[in-house]
């Protein structure tokens, strides 16, 4: 009923009111050790988590509202996974599309309490793709091959699937003192003050391969080094995005340069970066490790947004590193570059 007419301006009560209910629900989730949870846990599901949970002998009336929200948590999660030690394969979601793996296998207690973990090379975060096909077959597997693994992601994290920032996504976040510049520069590419390096990063999408691409420049705009990578399998435009930049600042700090401007087309990803917010989604993560490996360094770096069209040699090169064999640096200008090299150093 609207306002106006003596209401509260809800369209639809019952819809708000599962709403806030499994917000609760998410909590007990994903802040097992406050009181409350335990107190639930305690009382209602003792040997399994709330998504198994019955409703129980004799509920309390907060149990049963509760617990008649829990569809919605269950259709709204995803796992973000870290080493997927916590992480059951079977029936949750944690596949890149928030699906489940069924159990073909309920007799066999060998695979009963199989974790995601066991699933994943211990030399390196890859699938064991010997054991993934054997195991579930065909679509399911290729479902568990095109769910990328980060590496910066090193926690297993219950985060919400339908939005990046999770549900504190509508809280306004406060923005706090760092050496990142956020401002707009000029559409065209310019050269970084005296004595500074500009480290230009950028990613690109084909089929089944993400493609990174990260060029250093000095302050005359001559070409120093690039280097170009690519990884799969596919994953979402703004995490492609955010690998680059996180590429860009580990090789800075490996090569050991100092005054450097960091510039990315990714509008999104410089925000991140700038002003941190509560984010538990992969995204979330590595831009949070971008985060902190630029205020924990003694170095002078800065971060800066620009447009596309100021990040043409990185984007050409980007494009070229999924057709590449394998990872490349570049000393000498790549001839893809050189053209808008020699353009943007006039």
């Amino acid at each position: 009923m609207p306002k106006k007419v003596g209401g509260m301006g809800f369209k639809n009560l019952s819809a708000f009111n599962y709403v806030v209910l499994s917000k609760q629900a998410w909590s007990l989730m994903t802040k097992p050790n406050t009181l409350v949870s335990c107190l639930y846990k305690a009382r209602y599901f003792p040997n399994c988590d709330f998504l198994k949970s019955e409703i129980g002998h004799n509920p309390s009336y907060v149990w049963r509202s509760i617990w008649s929200a829990k569809f919605m948590v269950r259709g709204g999660y995803k796992w973000s996974i870290g080493t997927g030690e916590c992480i059951s394969v079977w029936d949750q979601n944690w596949l890149y599309d928030s699906s489940v793996v069924s159990n073909l296998w309920p007799d066999n207690p060998m695979v009963e309490n199989l974790k995601v973990s066991d699933l994943i090379n211990p030399t390196g975060k890859h699938w064991k793709l010997n054991l993934i096909y054997p195991l579930v077959g065909g679509e399911v597997a290729q479902k568990i091959v095109n769910t990328p693994l980060f590496e910066a992601v090193h926690a297993d994290k219950m985060v919400w699937n339908l939005e990046k920032n999770s549900w504190r996504d509508a809280q306004q976040a406060r923005s706090i003192a760092s050496p990142i510049d956020q401002s707009v520069s000029d559409p065209k590419w310019c050269k970084p003050p005296s004595s500074w390096l500009k480290c230009n990063s950028d990613a690109s999408f084909s089929s089944n391969k993400v493609g990174i691409c990260v060029c250093i420049r000095n302050d005359e705009g001559m070409f120093i080094t690039a280097q170009t990578k690519w990884f799969s399998p596919i994953t979402d435009v703004d995490t492609g995005e955010a690998l680059g930049l996180l590429a860009a600042i580990n090789w800075v700090l490996d090569l050991g340069y100092d005054n450097v401007v960091f510039e990315s087309d990714s509008k999104s990803v410089v925000d991140s970066v700038t002003i941190p917010k509560p984010n538990d989604s992969d995204f979330g993560t590595i831009t949070g490790v971008c985060f902190q490996l630029l205020t924990h360094s003694t170095r002078n770096f800065q971060v800066k947004f620009i447009r596309r069209q100021a990040n043409e040699v990185a984007h050409a090169l980007a494009k070229t590193a999924p057709s590449l064999a394998s990872f490349h640096i570049f000393n000498d200008v790549p001839t893809c570059i050189y053209n808008l090299i020699i353009n943007e150093m006039i």
